[in-house]
């Protein structure tokens, strides 16, 4: 084969850019040592489970302090696209993640939530978007990784592990699931560039999982001794960004993640 061309069977010679995931086991798997800059990152998860926070939020908050290209400022903004439970705000904080720059859109259909990924990819003080996608057919992913490309951003799209056999456009695909020992997780790397991985990663959460639960929690009694008005309730009862409570599934996502 001539010079300088790429085998998928190998990993590629020419610099990827990205950013670390936080996850050093992982990083050593990935092209760049990170989630691809500029592309699309596919991760799958069983039905029920939502594990997307501990794996994808120590790149957030390093992306939030990073300059993307020399001579250019940051890029903090944080699109959350249909999240299915309301982010714990106070545990997010804790763990470094800049609050203020968190934007949460509920579209009410997936037409809407592809519509809105590709306004939140156009926009240059966003840095960041993660979009929960169930529903999204593959000519609307080759969309969203043309507009990442174009973004120079972070893209993640979190679907049903259903779909792993179902081709796709994303440079990174990964399929995550509970590990076998507390507060751990089980990364598959389904697709990247590069020869398959054959066996799933151990990922460890980091041990400041308590200590940022403990913040938490400080911030909810503080507000409750205040009884600050405007504390704003979905219809469901659960409390949005801002508000001085989350609903248990939520808390109990992010008393793990923020580890």
């Amino acid at each position: 084969m001539p010079a300088g061309v790429w085998r998928a069977s190998e990993r590629p010679n020419a610099p990827t850019q990205a950013v670390a995931t936080g996850h050093a086991v992982l990083d050593a798997c990935l092209p760049g040592a990170g989630w691809p800059i500029g592309a699309l990152s596919e991760v799958l998860q069983p039905p029920g489970v939502h594990l997307e926070w501990q794996l994808v939020l120590p790149a957030m908050v390093r992306w939030q302090h990073t300059v993307a290209e020399p001579g250019q400022p940051p890029r903090p903004g944080v699109v959350l696209i249909g999240p299915p439970e309301w982010p714990f705000v106070p545990a997010l904080q804790a763990r470094g993640l800049c609050v203020a720059d968190l934007v949460h859109v509920q579209p009410a259909d997936a037409v809407q939530r592809l519509w809105a990924c590709e306004q939140a990819l156009q926009c240059a003080h966003v840095g960041a978007v993660l979009a929960w996608l169930p529903h999204a057919p593959m000519d609307a992913l080759r969309r969203l990784q043309w507009a990442a490309t174009r973004h120079g951003g972070l893209l993640w799209v979190f679907r049903l592990e259903g779909v792993a056999q179902q081709a796709t456009p994303a440079m990174l695909r990964l399929r995550v699931a509970p590990g076998d020992v507390p507060q751990t997780l089980q990364v598959t790397v389904l697709k990247r560039r590069g020869p398959p991985l054959a066996q799933p990663l151990r990922l460890t959460s980091p041990d400041s999982g308590l200590a940022a639960v403990l913040v938490a929690a400080r911030w909810r009694q503080a507000r409750r001794r205040a009884a600050t008005p405007g504390v704003v309730v979905s219809a469901g009862g659960q409390v949005v960004l801002g508000a001085s409570h989350a609903s248990p599934a939520a808390l109990a996502g992010l008393a793990v993640s923020v580890g």
